[in-house]
This record gives structure tokens, C-alpha cells and sequence, in this order.
């Protein structure tokens, strides 16, 4: 792959898809005949460079002829799947391997609601008097590896101090990382959902409920469940 990039380092996002030329599909005509031209185009991905080297158009939405492999593509073995789709056995796919995002985020054994994979922090209010549950993550892609670690208070809120949990996704190629952070913020009720130790929140008094509460005193914009106070 080095003469595909020109010993170039990468300036731009990595795992990124590669959106492939349209006529691309045509080069493996001959290497692939009994294939379809969707299923050629996704041996093209699947044997791409990474994306964000020098030349590649991939971040402004491009088609991108430099991130194409075309002697890994041809000499790939390929099976097909019983849905029709392609898949190389023979090179791994560089794209994926140097995705470090997450999938989904859970607190005690609870998923984020909403959960975006581009904001790296969360905020939740808990209990003051219940144990800081555990924090844990899925990755986006399989092969990734997932650390959480005890954080510091590094979310600034008047008149508290948060704990803070930080997981950090490592892709499969262990070029790129990623880290997320879940902060708890201490209340005084508990309105946690049933399936994290909760009952669900006090419907009777009219309070709202602590789980999803907006923490407009810590200057943070919110949302149902969780609220993410910072985005990257």
C-alpha cells in the first residue's frame, strides 16, 4: 500500500467509505466476469487504501480513483454470500480496521439514548447514595478493542464535581484511537431507568425524570436519556 500512497502520511480522516467512481467496476470485467457490477464495486472497496492520504477526495464527498487497489482487487478471492453480496478473504479491508468509533455506549448495562458516535462526552445525573455503575461500549467495527478507565473531574458544573469514566476505542490496525467520556452527575432522587436499577423515574410528584434531566446549571444543552454536553 506504501506505493499507493507515495510514503505520504495521512492528513485527513481515517475508516472513512470509500465512495467508488462509477465506471471503477468496469477495470474487473475481465478478472470477474460471472459478477455483477455491485458486487465487483465492493471487491473495489473492500481492497481500497484507507482513507485520507494526500489526493483522496473521500471528505469532500468525492469519488476517489486514488484510494483504488487495482492489483489487490484483481487477485482477490472473493466468496459470494447468500444475500448476494462479496466478501475478500484473502486481504483484510484497510477501512474498516482503522475505525475507532463506537457503536453504542452503555451505563449500567443501559444504552445511551441517542447515542451519536461523533460526541465524545455524556453526562448522566445518578444517585448520590448508589455505586457508579458499569460504564462499557461496543465497537463500530469487529476487531476494535475497547478500555475504560477511571477518568478525572474534567466537566466544569457550578456547585459539584462529576465522576468521570473514559473509554477509549483502539481500531484493528491500532492506528487510530478514539475516547469517549461519561460523566456522572450527583442528584438527590433517583429516576434511573428499571433496567439500571431504577423504578423508572418519580411520575407522582411532577418531577422530571433525573435520567434524561437537562443540566441547564452546568451550561449543557440536552436531550432525551442522556445529554452530551461537547461534540468533536
Amino acid at each position: 500500500m506504501g506505493c499507493l500512497t507515495y510514503g505520504f502520511s495521512q492528513v485527513g480522516k481515517s475508516g472513512q467509505t470509500l465512495k467508488t467512481p462509477s465506471d471503477a467496476a468496469a477495470l474487473l470485467i475481465t478478472a470477474f466476469p460471472g459478477l455483477t457490477t455491485e458486487q465487483r464495486t465492493q471487491i473495489l472497496e473492500q481492497t481500497a487504501t484507507d482513507s485520507g492520504y494526500p489526493l483522496d477526495l473521500t471528505a469532500v464527498g468525492g469519488a476517489s480513483w486514488e484510494r483504488i487497489n487495482l492489483a489487490a482487487a484483481m487477485a482477490a478471492k472473493v466468496v459470494v454470500n447468500a444475500d448476494g453480496s462479496v466478501t475478500v478473504k484473502n486481504f483484510s479491508d484497510a477501512t474498516k480496521a482503522s475505525v475507532a468509533d463506537a457503536r453504542a455506549i452503555t451505563v449500567g448495562g443501559v444504552s445511551i439514548d441517542g447515542f451519536d458516535p461523533d460526541v465524545s462526552t455524556y453526562v448522566v445525573d445518578w444517585p448520590k447514595n448508589k455505586r457508579i455503575p458499569t460504564v462499557s461500549a461496543t465497537p463500530a467495527q469487529s476487531g476494535a478493542r475497547v478500555k475504560v478507565t477511571e477518568g478525572s473531574s474534567v466537566l466544569s458544573s457550578t456547585g459539584s464535581r462529576f465522576t468521570t469514566r473514559t473509554i477509549k476505542v483502539t481500531s484493528a490496525n491500532g492506528s487510530v484511537t478514539r475516547t469517549y467520556t461519561v460523566g456522572f452527575q450527583p442528584t438527590d432522587r433517583d429516576a434511573r431507568p428499571v433496567a439500571a436499577g431504577g423504578n423508572g423515574g418519580d411520575r407522582t410528584s411532577g418531577a422530571s425524570d433525573l435520567w434524561g434531566r437537562v443540566g441547564n446549571e452546568a451550561g449543557f444543552a440536552g436531550g432525551a436519556g442522556f445529554w452530551a454536553p461537547a461534540t468533536e
